[in-house]
This record gives structure tokens, sequence and C-alpha cells, in this order.
């Protein structure tokens, strides 16, 4: 693997870790009313930050005041984000939709200023060869017609089932079809 993709890799893992096994349900409530809870969080994330990028990215350069400055400035990113989301209804797909991907870009924009590329570079290491492409197709036809034309077959071939159960059954007819 080579060094950028290790040093992106190595920064989503420690993402992961923090905002996912290490972020107890209690933490994500207390963030929401304790600055002291958003602070603890950071540190989990520069923890995990400073410990996937030393295991994992070696030999990246870890200890150099750059790497300091610009990971400080992404766990501060990453805290807007989580105070950003806390203004939205715990349950909800989208804020956890829209934080993520924020987190996601800032994962990317971490390892893209950490290790110094150029688009054109970040390019060449995002292409994907045309076996890898060709098995990608086959793999998403045989997805698509399994879970949604699939679907479609079953309820033909069940058709005749639904026409013959009583009406006393609990689901109206129009979601037995379904």
């Amino acid at each position: 693997m080579q060094l950028p993709i290790r040093v992106f890799a190595a920064i989503f893992l420690a993402h992961l870790l923090g905002d996912f096994p290490l972020q107890p349900y209690s933490l994500r409530l207390a963030k929401r009313r304790h600055w002291w809870a958003a602070a603890f969080h950071g540190l989990i994330h520069g923890v995990l930050l400073l410990i996937c990028l030393v295991y994992f990215a070696a030999p990246f350069e870890v200890f150099h005041w750059r790497v300091f400055l610009w990971a400080s400035c992404y766990i501060a990113l990453h805290l807007l984000i989580d105070v950003a989301k806390g203004q939205f209804p715990e349950d909800s797909i989208a804020a956890f939709s829209i934080d993520q991907t924020f987190h996601l870009a800032t994962v990317f924009g971490l390892a893209l200023v950490l290790t110094q590329l150029q688009w054109q570079s970040v390019h060449s290491l995002l292409a994907v060869a045309d076996s890898t492409k060709d098995r990608l197709l086959s793999g998403a036809i045989v997805y698509t017609m399994v879970m949604f034309a699939g679907g479609y077959v079953i309820r033909y071939l069940t058709r005749g089932l639904v026409r013959q159960i009583p009406f006393a059954v609990v689901e109206p007819p129009e979601q037995m079809k379904n």
C-alpha cells in the first residue's frame, strides 16, 4: 500500500474508533451538555490519531510541528461538526449522514495536507484497473438482480397465494401484495 493511502487509512481508522466503539452513549449525551465531554472526545481522537499514524503510517514523520498543527485543526473541526450535529435530533439519519460526510471530508483533507499530494497524484492513486471494474460491474448486476428483481419474481410467484388468504388477517390486502 502506498504511503498516502496508508496515511488516509490510519486517519480514517482513528476516526471510526473514536466515533463508534470508543464513544459510548453516555459520552454522546454528555457532549450535548458539557464542554469537558467534547474536550474528552477530542482527546480520544487525538490519542487515536497519534497511535494509528505511528503504528500504521511508518515511515511517515508523525512527530513534526506541521503534523501537530494540522492534527489540532482537524480535531477542532471534528468537534465543531459534532457541535453542529448536536443541534439536530439524536436519531436523525439525515443529520448522521451529513455529519459523517463532513467527517470523511476532514479525514481526506488531513491526509492530503499531511502527505502534501497534488491533485494529479490523488487521481492516479484512485485509478481502478479494468479487471476490478469488471468485477464491480458483475457484482452490481448480481446484487441488483437478487435484491430488487428477485422481489418482483417472488411477488409474481406468490400472487395466487395472496388471493386465497381470508381478509381476517391483520395486514391489509395491499400490504400483503408487497
